[in-house]
């Protein structure tokens, strides 16, 4: 796209040679517009636009973007323009007047202005606001009207229109309203013999030339919109129509490269250079390519290449940056992007891109200013509303995470990446219904993406729907995901807690298979083999978790629970101490504890044990009928009837069980 803008007002002096003195008259039918398409165009535009119009391409050509009521309200505004200009403009006068009549129409009565980087007329409209490629087409569409010997003319980055009647020459900036020379652009865009001699700059564009722009304009505007198939198609049309123009193989090489097409891409940037050795543009693009081939060195030789043809463009810093951080170059990334915003203040992404290696090197703060100064700039991008909502996240800050990925959305809500991480903080925030809502859109758009339904799975089991759970994990272990270990061990946990024991047990076998050394899955092996009546292979299985640093309080309970069932109790005692030394606060760990000590007798180490059962937990109804054992075997009776009386308050229904030990009691106490 050319966006340079010129405002040099002197008039053309040097003629051209090898110009073409025939206007553009040639039919938009060989670019397959519908005829009843032109014939629309002609009405709305009030009678004023013929058949043969190129801007009938344009339009067509805008139609795949725009809808009809703004393709309409474009029609109308060109037939404004034209009958303003018809009712104006004389035979007699001035070149120079007439294309300055035009530039009045347009900027003064219709309050355009001029901004770079616009691709459509549509998109123009919307903001009342013209590049110079959109601006020139105009001025071309009123000339083949008006039957004028109007070009459109290319400077690097740039077009302009130029009036050639084989005897007046004059270029006219669309942008300004001013008269120009060659002699201008030569100083001013730093044109030396060679480039000039190219052939690419400062010559009448033929048809074919002017409308290949047209598909290049609309080729990008797909490429931002990022619907790449369509863009790839409109950029190869262009090429076809002017394969001696850079542009549009450096244009497609940007599409090649969204689509991860690399090497196609390299060979696009190849040839661009090879019709233009100063194409920096081409020099990027090829960087970025072999970047991402993980040529990091030939990438950053492309940029050292681009930098001596354009030291102070801060693209290129910008893009040296990228290198350097994928070569693992932070400090030299950071020297990268700030030369880039030395050179330009308000380059956003280059504050965003700089706070992006500011959050890896966990320097947060830098990162957050650096994001905020992108903000300031634009407040409708996106992305610093992304990094934001990432750095609040790793800060542990959920609610502002939250509330910055909210507002990413509210600007792009297309944006599955964005709601992903939504609904990752939604689920930390305990809002499951939130995250699940997040998720479903997520798979909606990607439906095997295996992350999304690993994590929605998570959401399922959370809610208590085990089977939907289940559904979720075989299907993104269908798609051939990059941690099977994580979904074979998830999903074992909803077999188990279905209590489906033999799939819940060759899942988790199946995750130690990828993960040997996590302890958590020996863990939860155990306790589905314990469950299922297995306790040999539970007990192994509650060994290897120890053996592999799974130092928590459960692991030795439940291998307690396991030996006592072997009548292990020495080695049930040690587990259950252990629990408790780990967890002192683990009430059924001193509850297991209390009881296997009365199993081996020791009734004094019994209550010790059950007294810090209850005084951890005093609603514990079992407690006290161990309690009321512990003290009958110590001869306290009335103590444990008194317990025993206490568990029948907290749980009526051990009375069937324990009504005769407590007669027991009291005859006991009676007798005392």
């Amino acid at each position: 796209m050319k966006h340079l803008l010129i405002a040099v007002s002197l008039l053309l002096i040097l003629p051209l040679a090898s110009i073409e003195y025939k206007h553009y008259h040639r039919s938009p039918s060989r670019e397959n517009v519908p005829r009843q398409f032109v014939s629309k165009g002609v009405s709305l535009s009030g009678n004023q636009l013929s058949d043969t119009n190129i801007f009938h391409i344009m339009m067509y050509l805008e139609s795949k973007l725009s809808p009809s009521s703004e393709i309409d309200d474009a029609y109308r505004l060109m037939g404004n323009i034209l009958q303003r200009v018809q009712l104006k403009v004389t035979p007699t006068m001035d070149v120079e007047i007439k294309l300055k009549t035009i530039y009045d129409i347009i900027t003064t009565e219709m309050g355009y202005k001029y901004e770079a980087g616009i691709n459509t007329l549509c998109a123009s409209m919307e903001r009342s606001r013209l590049d110079c490629d959109i601006g020139g087409y105009l001025f071309i569409a009123v000339a083949m009207e008006m039957d004028w010997p109007l070009y459109a003319v290319e400077a690097p980055r740039h077009l302009f229109v130029r009036w050639d009647d084989g005897n007046t020459i004059l270029n006219f900036e669309t942008t300004s309203g001013t008269a120009s020379s060659n002699i201008a652009y030569l100083r001013e865009m730093k044109l030396d013999s060679k480039r000039l001699n190219s052939g690419l700059y400062l010559k009448n564009l033929t048809w074919e030339q002017l409308v290949s722009n047209f598909y290049q304009n609309v080729g990008n505007e797909m490429t931002l919109r990022k619907r790449y198939p369509e863009a790839l198609e409109l950029l190869s049309r262009a090429i076809e129509l002017n394969p001696g123009d850079p542009d549009g193989y450096v244009n497609r090489s940007n599409v090649l490269t969204a689509l991860e097409q690399y090497r196609k891409a390299i060979d696009d940037c190849d040839r661009a250079l090879s019709i233009n050795p100063n194409e920096t543009s081409a020099l990027i693009n090829r960087g970025t390519a072999k970047d991402q081939l993980g040529d990091q060195q030939g990438a950053i030789e492309d940029a050292r290449k681009a930098l001596k043809l354009e030291p102070d463009n801060p693209n290129i810093w910008f893009n040296m940056g990228l290198f350097h951080k994928n070569m693992g170059e932070t400090r030299l990334a950071l020297e990268d992007y700030t030369k880039a915003l030395q050179l330009d203040s308000n380059y956003a992404r280059a504050y965003i891109s700089r706070g992006f290696v500011f959050l890896d090197r966990q320097e947060l703060d830098l990162a957050e200013r650096d994001f905020r100064s992108a903000l300031q700039i634009d407040p409708n991008d996106p992305e610093p509303y992304v990094f934001l909502g990432n750095l609040y996240y790793r800060q542990e800050n959920l609610s502002a995470a939250l509330s910055y990925f909210d507002q990413a959305l509210s600007r792009t809500p297309a944006d599955i990446g964005t709601r992903y991480n939504r609904a990752v903080v939604k689920s930390r925030m305990n809002d499951y219904s939130g995250a699940l809502s997040d998720y479903n859109q997520v798979l909606a758009e990607n439906p095997d993406n295996p992350d999304a339904l690993l994590n929605r799975g998570l959401i399922h089991s959370q809610l208590g729907d085990e089977e939907a759970a289940i559904r979720d994990y075989t299907k993104a272990l269908e798609s051939n995901p990059d941690n099977p270990g994580a979904l074979y061990s998830n999903r074992g946990l909803s077999y188990q807690s279905l209590g489906k024991l033999k799939p819940a047990i060759e899942d988790y076998t199946r995750a130690i298979g990828y993960m040997k050394d996590d302890a958590s899955l020996y863990y939860n092996r155990g306790n589905a083999r314990y469950e299922s009546g297995d306790d040999r292979e539970a007990m192994e299985d509650y060994t290897q978790a120890i053996d592999k640093g799974f130092e928590e309080s459960a692991v030795y309970y439940n291998r307690a629970i396991v030996y006592r069932r072997m009548e292990k109790f020495k080695k049930a005692v040690a587990d259950a101490s252990w629990a408790v030394q780990i967890d002192p606060k683990y009430s059924e760990a001193w509850l297991l504890l209390a009881m296997l000590k009365q199993e081996t007798e020791d009734f004094k180490g019994a209550l010790e044990s059950i007294e810090r059962a209850i005084r951890l937990n005093s609603d514990n109804a079992f407690s006290y009928i161990n309690r009321a054992n512990i003290k009958y075997r110590l001869d306290n009776y009335s103590g444990a009837l008194n317990d025993i009386n206490r568990a029948f308050v907290l749980d009526p229904s051990l009375l069937n069980d324990y009504k005769e030990f407590q007669q027991h009691l009291i005859n006991l106490v009676e007798r005392q």
